[in-house]
């Protein structure tokens, strides 16, 4: 008896998803959409190339060609001769000023003013503490000006010339007046130093202490103007940051009612308010001049009579 081996199925039917062959290599996308998705894709990659090539094409030759001609790039636009001047400045300094002190000629074109070589000329007078220039295309040069304010008048003399006028500035720069009117200028006291002033090349040096001076002047000059008009000459010593909590600093004041008037270095407001207080008091406000008043040491104020 013969026994027969069952046969193995020979169905190639897929019995799960892992048996089913994956054959996509070597598909090819046929349809029209495809083929114009790939040559889009093509041609952009081919102008991109394209634009890049140009750019650096032109960033060669454009210098070398210009360089070849002998003409300066323009990356301003068009510039024509100067024909306005727009000026202002917080000080005496004016338009007719600027016009005297510098000529532009009107057939300068805007971009050969040299704007940095105009400020840094502007900024050696020593009235102007800032200058700025700006350029306004087509035509047009605006410059504004920042001017020191002046706190003192002070009078040198030297030997073999004649008597000199400068202004003393808030921060203690000193220099020569320009285009002040004198209404302007009368109510500033004389600064009279008590120290020999230090010349330069550049000028007189910074006077120290004068930022302090100026407090006591802006305050008085602000809520005692009647008092502040008749000081006429100031004189000051060891002030300023160097000489900061030194009893021996002072603001001594000559004026037509008190001919020496001594203020301390500090509290300027609570010294103005008793000296105004002894003005208006009944002993002295008969009285043409009195010698001194001292309100340099806090509460205790002297007094002396002729």
């Amino acid at each position: 008896m013969t026994t027969r081996k069952p046969k193995k199925s020979s169905s190639t039917r897929p019995r799960g998803w892992k048996d089913i062959r994956q054959q996509t290599k070597g598909l090819r996308a046929r349809s029209q959409f495809a083929r114009y998705r790939k040559v889009v894709r093509v041609a952009k990659w081919i102008g991109l190339c394209s634009l890049t090539a140009a750019l650096l094409g032109l960033s060669w030759y454009v210098p070398k060609w210009y360089s070849e001609r002998g003409h300066p790039i323009d990356l301003t636009g068009p510039s024509h001769s100067v024909a306005k001047v727009e000026f202002a400045s917080d000080g005496a300094l004016d338009i007719r000023w600027f016009s005297n002190w510098i000529s532009i000629k009107q057939t300068r074109s805007l971009m050969e003013v040299d704007i940095h070589e105009l400020r840094r000329e502007l900024e050696m007078i020593g009235q102007v503490e800032s200058a700025e220039i700006r350029r306004f295309f087509p035509d047009s040069l605006q410059v504004r000006l920042k001017e020191r304010r002046p706190i003192l008048r002070l009078r040198t003399q030297r030997p073999d010339q004649g008597i000199e006028e400068y202004l003393v500035s808030s921060e203690g720069i000193v220099f020569k007046p320009q285009n002040f009117k004198p209404t302007l200028l009368e109510n500033l006291p004389f600064l009279l130093p008590t120290t020999s002033l230090v010349e330069t090349a550049a000028g007189i040096e910074k006077i120290e202490g004068a930022a302090e001076v100026c407090k006591l002047l802006d305050h008085a000059r602000r809520y005692y103007p009647s008092i502040y008009r008749d000081w006429k000459i100031l004189s000051f010593d060891r002030l300023g940051p160097d000489f900061e909590g030194d009893p021996g600093a002072y603001v001594l004041i000559k004026a037509g009612k008190v001919k020496r008037l001594r203020f301390g270095p500090t509290s300027f407001p609570d010294q103005m308010k008793r000296l105004k207080y002894l003005l208006h008091d009944r002993s002295l406000a008969g009285v043409t001049q009195v010698e001194s008043i001292d309100l340099s040491l806090g509460r205790s104020v002297f007094v002396r009579n002729k």
